[in-house]
């Protein structure tokens, strides 16, 4: 009655699964190799036999990032800043020089670029088919490699790398920002840095990375790293203009009403529009990557589980050896 009462929560199940698990599978190897060899080998058998697989198994969550993780990588931020003349005082020196940057919109390829370029236009009179995608598919890298050397240079005289809607770095950038300016109804107190209500009263006007690719060698696509340098980002919002709108009010018969003045009765709401306030000073939210510790537990584990696998089959070692020893005396 007590253990049907209790509350099975996830807590719970999550300590009492693995727990089952490893009392079935480990017990029960251990109980058979017990009956075979003695309690004491048995044990020791059994226990090399989990830490090489421990072993191999870390190895294979270390490659993928999977199975016993840590955190994953995200972006921290380090100030939020109203106005382009205090830069002066963020935590990256180099954010200073964002003060009269501006971000440019063709610095970014849109579908009008697509539409206006010579070699898509060239592609599309092709027959469709194959040779027209891959026309196409070739004109859109040549046209991204434009792109890309337009920021590039970018960087080159400012350190600086812009980047554009829909790269996947400002998407997930721009999740962390609104995670921090607006204000979390529930609990105000989670966002001191808050100064919006809602998401749509402002937007994206620009956004640069820094840093972040130092990479010792690349494999593929993937490149690989000894240490990080400081991977700073930094989005630009701006607040968008509202205007009030006057929503009258009625009464019986849909006859509005007036106050004692004369004037009409109501509320005015305010409107939200989606054109930038110039007017309004730009927020500027500086981030800095936190690479986390995907890969460290599984790291750990595959220390430890080695140590242990060569301490323990060592130890099988030597009893064989002494075994051996004993065997070759009693023939003689």
């Amino acid at each position: 009655m007590l253990l049907a009462n209790y509350e099975w929560n996830i807590f719970i199940r999550g300590i009492l699964f693995p727990s089952i698990m490893f009392i079935i599978l480990c017990g029960s190897s251990y109980v058979i190799l017990s009956t075979n060899v003695g309690n004491r080998l048995g044990f020791l058998i059994a226990a090399t036999g989990l830490a090489g697989w421990m072993f191999l198994m870390s190895i294979a969550w270390m490659l993928y990032g999977i199975g016993l993780r840590g955190a994953d990588p995200s972006w921290k931020v380090r100030s939020v800043i109203t106005g382009t003349e205090n830069l002066k005082i963020a935590p990256n020196a180099n954010v200073e020089k964002l003060e009269k940057m501006k971000f440019d919109p063709t610095w970014c390829r849109t579908d009008k670029d697509i539409a206006d370029d010579p070699a898509v236009k060239a592609a599309i009179k092709l027959k469709p088919g194959r040779a027209q995608e891959k026309a196409l598919n070739e004109a859109e890298k040549a046209l991204d490699v434009v792109f890309h050397e337009r920021r590039q240079a970018v960087l080159k005289k400012t350190g600086w790398e812009p980047l554009c809607v829909g790269m996947g770095q400002r998407g997930d950038g721009q999740a962390t920002v609104d995670a921090t300016l607006v204000v979390k109804k529930k609990d105000p107190t989670l966002t001191p840095q808050a100064i919006f209500k809602e998401p749509s009263e402002y937007a994206s006007i620009g956004a640069y990375r820094q840093g972040g690719d130092n990479a010792l060698f690349t494999l593929g696509t993937h490149p690989f790293h000894i240490r990080h340098s400081p991977h700073w980002f930094v989005i630009q919002v701006q607040e968008l203009e509202t205007e009030k709108v006057f929503e009258q009010a009625y009464g019986a018969g849909r006859v509005p009403l007036k106050k004692a003045d004369g004037t009409p009765e109501g509320i005015e709401l305010t409107k939200i529009l989606k054109t930038v306030n110039k007017a309004e000073p730009v927020t500027s939210v500086v981030m800095l990557r936190d690479q986390g510790s995907r890969r460290l537990p599984p790291f750990i584990l595959f220390l430890s589980s080695g140590v242990m696998f060569i301490i323990l089959a060592s130890i099988l070692h030597q009893r064989d050896k002494q075994v051996m020893a004993i065997m070759a005396k009693a023939k003689k």
